[in-house]
């Protein structure tokens, strides 16, 4: 199968690419800062995930690869190029994109594809979506390719399955982010912010329960995040917590909405009110912002972190032990 398509056809095409934009005149600028390798399965909208990739260009332009995983489709690819105008400038920016499309059992032909079209001497990262193309054979050996693999367990059925899986390709050496923890940004910093204050920061050692609230029957993988992450700041801090994951008939499956923390003479409460975060502390309450967490929001956030996310790490290792 990989006899049908070539690595130098599709750089040739490339070449070919680049030649024609020149053509053009000499406002055309070629950008590029990492290669960034998208695989999808055919149920995802590839119209969505094109746009989310044409949206982070300016920010972080890339050698995009798409990889389109269809049943029974032979594999095939193309070339085009992405280009904005920055604005007050009269000169194009311009990054590549190849789309690549394979069968569902062709991953181990995608891999050998793909080593020779990464950029040279710029970092590889891997972003996946979906569960089955982590579970599909293939995917290690791409993910071994890449300086950073980024998940995201959001709509994996089985919270404790996935987070176990992430574990996995975490003790294998490989540098992995969930999408699940990087929507707990905000929920984080707004946690953080009230104990930057020198009268609360004495109060952490008091605390003595943490409760998150979610809604569905089953945990969502955001919810256990938290309460890890939670439990591990306290215990830093000299407090012993007890966790708890409690679920919410009234709030949507996969969400969580409320996180409490509570001591002797101590209560804080951090609560989702459509795009606002609530924080009341002792009865006094603080608003703040909660933009919706789109794709193109979270992938800008995860590409800007080049180094090992360590909090991330410690936060995982306790999770999978819940």
């Amino acid at each position: 199968m990989a006899a049908t398509l070539s690595p130098d056809a599709l750089l040739r095409q490339l070449a070919g690419t680049w030649a024609g934009l020149d053509k053009e005149g000499p406002g055309v600028l070629r950008a590029c800062s990492m290669t960034l390798l998208t695989v999808a399965q055919e149920s995802e909208d590839l119209s969505s995930m094109l746009e989310t990739l044409a949206s982070l260009m300016p920010e972080h332009p890339a050698r995009s690869i798409v990889v389109r995983l269809q049943t029974g489709a032979p594999l095939a690819g193309h070339v085009t190029a992405q280009c904005w105008m920055p604005f007050g400038q009269e000169r194009q920016i311009c990054s590549e994109q190849i789309e690549i499309t394979a069968s569902q059992d062709a991953l181990e032909d995608v891999a050998s594809l793909v080593a020779p079209l990464a950029a040279p001497d710029l970092p590889l990262i891997l972003w996946c979506r979906s569960r089955s193309v982590v579970e599909t054979a293939g995917f290690e050996r791409l993910a071994e390719m890449a300086g950073k693999v980024v998940l995201d367990t959001a709509d994996w059925p089985d919270a404790h399955a996935a987070i176990q899986s992430i574990a996995a390709l975490a003790s294998r050496g490989l540098r992995v982010a969930d999408l699940s923890w990087t929507r707990l940004t905000r929920w984080r910093e707004m946690l953080s912010q009230v104990f930057e204050n020198r009268r609360q920061a004495a109060r952490l050692p008091a605390i003595s329960r943490v409760r998150v609230v979610y809604g569905g029957a089953a945990r969502p993988v955001a919810a256990i995040y938290m309460g890890a992450w939670l439990v591990d700041a306290l215990a830093a801090a000299g407090a012993r917590a007890e966790l708890s994951l409690e679920p919410d008939a009234n709030i949507p499956a996969g969400h969580f909405s409320t996180v409490e923390l509570s001591g002797a003479e101590f209560h804080l409460e951090l609560a989702r009110q459509q795009e606002r975060l609530i924080t009341i502390v002792d009865g006094l309450s603080h608003c703040a912002s909660l933009p919706h967490a789109t794709d193109c929001r979270l992938l800008r956030e995860e590409l800007s972190i080049v180094r090992q996310d360590l909090v991330f790490e410690r936060m995982l290792s306790s999770a999978a032990r819940l």
